[in-house]
This record gives C-alpha cells, sequence and structure tokens, in this order.
C-alpha cells in the first residue's frame, strides 16, 4: 500500500514539473526596447536603468542618442569616433573621429586632395640660378614653392641653363648722334666671337671718350 502511494506521489510530481518545463519553454522574454530601453549607457550621461533580460539596453531621462554612421564618417574620410551604440543592427557613433587625409590634404566630394597651391619647384629655380623661397607645401609626393629666392650668381655673374657663369665685357667704335644713345655699331667680328663663345651679345651703353663724335659702344657677352 505504501509502495502504491509512494509511486503515485512520483508520477504526479513529474507531471507537474514536466508542466512548467513546457511553460518556461513556450515564453518569450520581454523586447528591452518595446519597453523603453532602447539606450546605451553612454548614450545616458544623466545616469540609467538596464534592462532586467539585457543589461546592454539602458532607459533614462535626457538621453543624446548617437546619430552618426560609420558611412558618414567614411564619406568624409574620417575614421569612426570612439564611443559607439548599436541599435536595430546599427552601429552608430557619437562623433566621426579624425581625419584620414595627410598633413596639407582636404576632403573634397569624399576625396582627399591637396591644399597646395604654390607652382614653382626646387629644379624650376636651379634652372635660374636662384634658391627656394621659404615658404612651401608638399602635393603627391613634391614640395612647391610660393616663389624662388635669392640669385645664386655674383653681380659679376649671370645665369646661363641653370649654371652662373662669369661676364665679360667689350667695346668697339661706334658713331653715334650727338647728345643721344642712339648708336650706329659695326660690331659684327667682336659680336661673332661671342656667340662661338655660346654667348649672347647685350648692348649696355655708348660712351664718348674725350673726341665729339668718336664714341665706344659698351657691350656685355653673356
Amino acid at each position: 500500500m505504501k509502495t502504491e502511494l509512494l509511486m503515485s506521489v512520483v508520477m504526479i510530481g513529474g507531471m507537474v514539473v514536466g508542466a512548467a518545463d513546457v511553460q518556461a519553454a513556450c515564453t518569450t522574454t520581454p523586447n528591452c526596447e518595446s519597453m523603453g530601453y532602447k539606450y546605451c549607457e553612454s548614450e545616458c550621461p544623466s545616469g540609467s536603468v538596464a534592462c532586467p533580460f539585457d543589461s546592454s539596453k539602458r532607459f533614462c531621462f535626457s538621453p543624446k542618442p548617437y546619430s552618426v554612421a560609420a558611412s558618414t564618417c567614411s564619406s568624409q574620410r574620417k575614421n569612426a569616433g570612439s564611443q559607439s551604440c548599436t541599435r536595430g543592427g546599427v552601429t552608430y557613433y557619437n562623433a566621426c573621429g579624425s581625419s584620414k587625409c595627410k598633413s596639407g590634404e582636404e576632403c573634397k566630394n569624399g576625396s582627399c586632395v591637396s591644399t597646395c597651391t604654390y607652382t614653382y619647384t626646387a629644379e624650376s629655380c636651379s634652372s635660374q640660378c636662384k634658391s627656394v623661397g621659404s615658404m612651401s607645401c608638399v602635393k603627391d609626393g613634391t614640395t612647391y614653392y610660393s616663389s624662388c629666392g635669392s640669385s645664386l650668381c655674383s653681380s659679376e655673374q649671370y645665369c646661363n641653363k641653370g649654371t652662373c657663369k662669369n661676364k665679360y665685357y667689350y667695346c668697339c667704335d661706334s658713331i653715334c648722334d650727338d647728345g643721344t644713345d642712339i648708336c650706329y655699331i659695326d660690331c659684327s667680328s667682336k659680336h661673332t666671337e661671342c656667340k662661338k663663345a655660346g654667348r649672347t651679345p647685350v648692348f649696355q651703353y655708348c660712351a664718348n671718350f674725350g673726341t665729339s663724335y668718336v664714341f665706344k659702344s659698351i657691350w656685355l657677352c653673356q
């Protein structure tokens, strides 16, 4: 009799436990967001209450929701921010981070472009026998300058294709209008010598060396 009673209790207990397991398996976990727990802790600067079913979801007064998507930062050529929150499967940031553009570049239409507008290079200044200017910027790996600097040639030199060469002068007899600087000059032989040396004759001035109508024309063989 006692044995039969014990078996009955066990069977009834098993039925009760089994019913509880079935009920637990069919219960849906409450949705935190639908209950108002829809913020991340970092979006609640004045404190928050965690959802009992998901501690990452929070409720708070005066929230400051994040709204910057990673795609927004990418379009501005910036890194994503350091603080983020995921809502509806999308990650949002409090702000974009640092720029992906290098120094001397800015973002235009989603691309990093140089802000450098200078046009002189070290090569172009060297071809003029000049030093580079004091202000520079870099564009596409090349340094550009606002202007060229001072001449590398002395006062007794001139620049010839990037090389400082010494000046030399010559003179020849000339007939000049009295009281003017207009010269009628026949210096063809000396001009030829200058040109053979790979230089160019450049007229400087006419000088009267004591005779009224006899002048000397001074030339620079440059």
